[in-house]
């Protein structure tokens, strides 16, 4: 009798040890949560082949912090430009996003009603980088004026190379006269070789992975985009909304020989960051990725990171816009110590 009663005690207290057990491993998952997300920021990017997502994760290369609760980027693969606004205005999960500056205004003419308040619901954190428009075809086509009555590929539909494509197009007066489908780059690029359709655009800094393996003996080349190649347009427009530029050998080896370049214009690439409240602890983790990513800026200039880092003037203004709090205040503070 005194052994089963002894059976019977030890049964409760392991059940009871074993219900702490669960329970305390209740409370550590509860914790490990919480831990996860105090400080993870997620930034929405663009594909594989393009600049955005090089970017991105350089940011969470450089600082992802190992401690626990530390702060974390999250880059995510995205479409880029217009998408990337929407995705920051209303997807859940996303803080941050890389967009081209020319985006909001297209988007508040595609809908005024719904987009009318978008400059104070996306904020900037910093200027990034120019993004060349850069577009690949048959050696035939010399201009975007022999593009009338072809197809043209422009990526993702709302995606910067969309955007800032059928910007040009519409600049130019060439919008009803060229066919815009959307593809992915490597398919695009292989139907351009088989005739199927007259060019592939990218905007994207260069050197565009999508771009830099090609080569110049497969019969493609970059179509020029400047004031001499389209002489029977007004290239003033496109000169109001962007910069006149060119693509270097240096960055595409195989597809322009040495001591020429290729003219085109840029686009500027930008940080931006949904405008959460002050006391939202998204505001406050979005706060510490702002200054990781100021005080870390000389890791940024090392070879392993994308050469567009070394162009980056974080105090540069994008006319317009309202710069998120904490990077200006970090600005203020840092007047001599920054790029």
């Amino acid at each position: 009798m005194l052994i089963f009663s002894f059976f019977i005690v030890s049964e409760f207290f392991s059940t009871v040890a074993s219900a702490e057990t669960i329970k305390k491993k209740q409370i550590t998952s509860s914790q490990a949560k919480q831990h996860r997300n105090q400080k993870t920021v997620s930034v929405i990017s663009g594909g594989v082949n393009g600049t955005y997502i090089r970017f991105a994760t350089d940011m969470s290369n450089v600082l992802d912090e190992k401690k626990k609760g530390g702060l974390r980027v999250l880059p995510i693969v995205g479409r880029g430009g217009g998408q990337n606004v929407i995705d920051v205005l209303f997807l859940k999960g996303v803080h941050m996003g890389i967009i081209q500056q020319e985006v909001t205004e297209f988007l508040k003419e595609k809908d005024p009603v719904l987009y009318k308040n978008v400059g104070k619901k996306v904020h900037y954190i910093t200027k990034l980088y120019n993004a060349e428009f850069t577009m690949v075809a048959r050696k035939d086509i010399k201009s975007l004026e022999d593009l009338k009555g072809k197809t043209v590929s422009f990526w993702k539909p709302w995606s910067a190379t969309d955007v800032g494509g059928q910007t040009i197009l519409k600049k130019l007066g060439l919008d009803k006269d060229i066919k815009v489908v959307h593809m992915d780059t490597s398919l695009g690029i292989q139907k351009v070789k088989d005739g199927e359709i007259a060019a592939v655009m990218l905007v994207a800094g260069a050197p565009i992975g999508g771009f830099k393996d090609l080569k110049s003996t497969e019969g493609l080349h970059f179509v020029p985009i400047s004031k001499k190649s389209l002489p029977n347009h007004d290239f003033s427009k496109v000169l109001d909304v962007y910069l006149p530029s060119h693509l270097r050998h240096e960055d595409y080896p195989f597809m322009i020989a040495e001591g020429e370049t290729v003219s085109t214009v840029v686009s500027s690439a930008v940080l931006v960051v949904y405008n959460f409240s002050e006391s939202s602890s998204e505001y406050k983790k979005i706060e510490v990725f702002v200054n990781s990513l100021f005080d870390n800026w000389a890791k940024f200039l090392k070879p392993s990171r994308h050469p567009k880092w070394k162009n980056i003037n974080f105090a540069a203004k994008i006319p317009g816009w309202v710069r998120f709090k904490p990077a200006e205040e970090w600005l203020a503070k840092n007047k001599t110590n920054r790029p």
